[in-house]
């Protein structure tokens, strides 16, 4: 099992409004998932989660630009670009995009299940492109 390629596939694909099946194929019933804004557990709040986010950037895009793998876990930093259409996090639409979002994922698998991603990106910045947050001076 390639944990760096089903990483990659869930960023590219699933968070970039590609199919979800993955979510059903390797998912743990008791995922985890942790990060700046959000904090879900198992795979349906996943699901939610991820329609949330491209509910408020419809056309959302992932990168993955690189990789590291050391046993069960996998370190993926990414960048994502969209544009804000719709409400997230209580934020009404803006209609600015947010573009070269960076983040860094960890994930664990265990026996062949994505069991936790934690997740750190730049929240403010994005929010400085929406321009609900000043440009710094």
């Amino acid at each position: 099992m390639d944990i760096a390629a089903i990483h990659k596939q869930i960023l590219e694909g699933a968070w970039s409004g590609g199919p979800t099946g993955v979510i059903d194929e390797y998912y743990a019933p008791d995922y985890v998932f942790d990060g700046p804004l959000n904090h879900v557990q198992g795979p349906e709040a996943e699901r939610a989660m991820i329609a949330s986010y491209l509910e408020a950037f419809p056309d959302l895009r992932f990168t993955v630009h690189e990789q590291l793998v050391d046993g069960d876990r996998v370190a993926t930093r990414w960048s994502a670009v969209g544009t804000h259409l719709g409400e997230l996090a209580g934020i009404p639409p803006t209609g600015r995009t947010g573009d070269a979002v960076g983040g860094v994922s960890i994930a664990r698998f265990a026996g062949g299940k994505l069991q936790s991603v934690w997740t750190m990106w730049d929240v403010h910045g994005l929010l400085t492109q929406l321009g609900v947050v000043p440009a710094a001076a």
